[in-house]
């Protein structure tokens, strides 16, 4: 298995069920691409994350298709713990 290469958390489309963090691995970084995975972070949250109130949230929306705090928060760790692991190696 290869390395980890690019990583990302996706925009948020108009209208989503799930968080996505996007994960490349393999590949040598140049010229031969590796495989892209997708990890999916989905439930039920408190309150609307910070990307949602940059997006112009408001509470009259409710929360249904609606990126919470804790999506936004697990999705940061995912994100800090896969960068870790691949200067770890």
């Amino acid at each position: 298995m290869g390395r980890i290469g690019k990583l990302q958390l996706k925009p948020l489309p108009s209208k989503h069920y799930s968080t996505d963090v996007e994960v490349e691995v393999g590949g040598n970084g140049w010229d031969e691409p590796g495989r892209t995975f997708r990890i999916e972070i989905c439930g039920t949250g408190s309150k609307p994350s910070v990307r949602e109130y940059e997006r112009g949230y408001c509470a009259e929306e409710g929360m249904n298709h609606v990126e919470s705090e804790e999506h936004y928060y697990l999705a940061s760790v995912i994100l800090e713990a896969l960068r870790k692991a691949n200067y770890d190696r």
